[in-house]
């Protein structure tokens, strides 16, 4: 299938929705959003780097009737500065998208500015009895940890992507079926342009003992895939894990891998977390990842390779580390830190976060990395970002 673009220019599309808000507005239907205004400074490869980013957002949801709603999200960034070919790739995952059908479009691509609007949500759900339908582009978040969410395979999200609230989104297909109040099954299909791409998953959801249980299995990309996860409490703290198996990676091997692919090897991964909340709001949060097939050396290298066959980090072993801490009851400050204990290289992200008026808020984020060359965190940056945001 091919796949279409979205060329409508900013203006219009912008007139358009407000036309159809006013024509079709009820209480059937509900328009939100935000607009948020970004400052970015800092040194990134013993560079430094000034950009500023403009990102405005539209969610829509309109009820056809109790059973039938229609969703969809639209986003539109604009960065200028010194760097925004930099920054729009620098998360990777621009490098993992695949989406059918094309809905996004550069207004205007320049050295010092880029102009990006996309329809990252347009998805319909249908309800009956115990059975949920949803076809579209959606975000099908599965997983219980709150940093790496190794069984979920249509859209891992990364914590540095802070600024993408909603995080990607996938064309797909999606049935939920409600066994119990306290279990259900849930199938999602995720077909793809891309030859032995396509993604297709059963899970398993069901609670015991006080705690949630899930159980996936399918194939991922050519790769049969085995997990499972769990939720719940232990002396009042939260304590949550994941684990993942799938076939080795040989089957996707492209002009990118290098040895980081064993064909005799197959991957596995998995995911331990605890956090507590203390009375006075002090929160503690930790997390450790390993993977099997994760390198030990020069793991910088691995980056590019480790997101083609869904690893979250090149690396054999990641530590998370937060502190969190309400000031007031609008003021929160939190300090962040991943840690790779093999190469000894970290990231530490420390922020600050205040409500300064309704639907108003100012973040002050610093991200900063350390490590030998060819470390994972051997990026050698240093980044402040200052932000306003204005939700309605």
């Amino acid at each position: 299938m091919g796949k279409l673009k979205l060329i409508i220019p900013v203006s219009k599309l912008y007139l358009i929705i407000f036309v159809l808000t006013r024509s079709i507005y009820s209480q059937d239907f509900s328009l939100g959003g935000y607009t948020k205004f970004l400052l970015n400074y800092g040194e990134l490869n013993n560079e430094r780097k000034f950009n500023s980013f403009f990102h405005s957002r539209l969610n829509c949801k309109y009820y056809l009737s109790e059973s039938i709603n229609l969703n969809a999200g639209i986003r539109n960034r604009i960065v200028f500065g010194e760097s925004p070919d930099i920054v729009f790739g620098y998360s990777g995952s621009e490098f993992i998208k695949d989406d059918l059908v094309k809905l996004d479009y550069k207004i205007w691509e320049k050295p010092r500015s880029i102009n990006h609007i996309e329809v990252d949500r347009l998805y319909a759900v249908f309800q009956y009895n115990k059975f949920d339908l949803t076809i579209g582009r959606q975000r099908i978040a599965w997983g219980t940890s709150w940093v790496w969410n190794i069984i979920d395979l249509f859209n891992p999200l990364s914590i540095l992507e802070f600024d993408y609230e909603e995080r990607q989104a996938v064309d797909a297909v999606r049935i939920q079926f409600y066994s119990s109040p306290l279990s259900k099954f849930d199938f999602a299909l995720r077909p793809s342009n891309k030859r032995d791409n396509t993604t297709a998953l059963l899970q398993y959801y069901t609670n015991l003992m006080e705690y949630d249980f899930f159980v996936l299995g399918g194939i991922h990309k050519s790769r049969f895939v085995f997990g499972g996860a769990f939720s719940g409490d232990i002396y009042d703290a939260g304590f949550r894990g994941e684990l993942l198996y799938l076939e080795n990676p040989l089957k996707i091997k492209s002009e990118l891998m290098t040895d980081l692919i064993n064909e005799k090897q197959n991957q596995i991964s998995f995911v331990l977390s605890i956090d507590y909340t203390f009375k006075n709001s002090l929160y503690l949060h930790s997390e450790v990842l390993f993977n099997n097939i994760g390198r030990t050396k020069n793991i910088q290298h691995y980056l590019y390779d480790a997101l083609k066959i869904g690893l979250l980090s090149p690396s054999r072993w990641n530590l998370f580390y937060q502190i969190g801490f309400n000031f007031t009851p609008l003021t929160r400050g939190d300090f962040i830190s991943l840690h790779n204990p093999v190469d000894g290289s970290f990231l530490i992200m420390p922020s600050l976060h205040i409500s300064l008026f309704t639907n108003l808020d100012f973040s002050a984020i610093l991200l900063f990395t350390q490590g030998e060359n060819f470390s994972e965190f051997g990026h050698k940056i240093k980044l402040l970002f200052t932000r306003l945001k204005y939700s309605f």
